[in-house]
């Protein structure tokens, strides 16, 4: 499976771009996604993360007009990551329907795959997305679902059927 890191950009800042695309490269790490790096800005990281094959995924927002998406899609690689709702993820509950006509503007522009996250966290709503979109993002869901179980001593069975129960929403 992939290995997609997502990271804000200050520590990566502080570590150093090229040292981090090294490091990012030999532990595995197919993409990175600087939530707070715009495309825009990005070319001083890309520059180390481009040669290295490390793809640089982008976000899109219920908020992205045309032409800013045609910036994102533009230099994107890997997939591009569309955010179901504006805000804090895992503070609101995102609705299939509402993003149905992003999802198709993105297709419109790339062909890259689009992933749809923020806020998902049951079975019903990774089925909603999945039908939308070709991977579904649950990751303040298992971070929330972690913390709520602390260092139970049988966590990684139990965080395993948790993430198989959501995985199996994708094929209903």
């Amino acid at each position: 499976a992939p290995l997609v890191l997502f990271t804000y950009y200050n520590p990566v800042f502080a570590y150093g771009g090229e040292r981090f695309a090294r490091d990012a490269a030999a532990a595995g790490v197919d993409g990175i996604l600087v939530v707070d790096l715009p495309p825009e800005e990005a070319a001083e990281l890309r520059e180390f993360t481009d040669p290295r094959g490390l793809d640089y995924i982008t976000l899109v927002a219920p908020t992205t007009d045309d032409r800013r998406l045609e910036k994102i899609v533009r230099n994107a690689s890997g997939f591009i990551y569309y955010i179901s709702v504006t805000g804090v993820t895992g503070t609101k509950t995102p609705v299939a329907a509402s993003a149905t006509t992003d999802i198709q503007r993105i297709r419109r522009r790339t062909d890259l795959p689009v992933a749809i996250g923020f806020g998902i966290s049951t079975p019903a709503q990774v089925r909603s997305f999945a039908r939308l979109a070709d991977g579904v993002v649950i990751g303040s869901a298992l971070v929330k679902w972690l913390a709520e179980r602390g260092a139970a001593p049988d966590l990684v069975p139990q965080a395993t059927a948790y993430v198989r129960k959501l995985k199996q929403a994708t094929a209903s």
